[in-house]
C-alpha cells in the first residue's frame, strides 16, 4: 500500500517532471541501462488502481525520456513505476524504508536509487 509520503513524493517527481526539471539525458540513460539489465527486483505493472496511476502520470511526464521497453515495469521494491523513478531529480525522490533499503542492498547491489537518495537533505 502507498504511504501518503511517497504519494506525495510522486506528484512532486511529476509536477517537476511536468516542469522539465529532470535529470540529464545522460544520467537517465544511466539508469535506464541499470534497470534494463536483468535486474531481480524489476516487476511488471499490473492491473492495480494505484500502479496504472502512478504509470498514467509518468506517461504524461517522461514518455519521451524512457526507454519503451521499460515504459511498463516498476521497481519491486518501492513500487515506484519506472517511467517516474528513472528522469527524477535526487530531491524529488522518495526516501526507501529501513526494511527498503535492506531489500534493495541486498536484492538489486547495482540499483542507481541508492546513491540518489542518500545524497538527499534530511527531512
Amino acid at each position: 500500500m502507498i504511504t501518503p509520503t511517497a504519494a506525495l513524493a510522486a506528484l512532486n517527481a511529476f509536477r517537476e517532471a511536468t516542469n522539465g526539471n529532470v535529470v540529464s539525458p545522460e544520467e537517465a540513460t544511466r539508469r535506464a541501462n541499470i534497470c534494463a539489465a536483468p535486474c531481480p527486483m524489476k516487476r511488471r505493472i499490473k492491473v492495480r488502481p494505484m500502479d496504472q496511476l502512478g504509470r498514467a502520470l509518468g506517461l504524461m511526464a517522461n514518455k519521451h525520456r524512457v526507454p519503451d521497453e521499460l515504459q511498463g515495469y516498476k521497481c519491486g521494491v518501492c513500487g515506484c513505476p519506472l517511467l517516474n523513478l528513472i528522469p527524477c531529480l535526487p530531491n524529488s525522490l522518495h526516501r526507501d524504508s529501513p526494511d527498503e533499503a535492506l531489500t534493495r542492498q541486498r536484492e538489486a547491489p547495482a540499483c542507481w536509487l541508492p546513491g540518489a537518495i542518500a545524497n538527499q537533505p534530511p527531512a
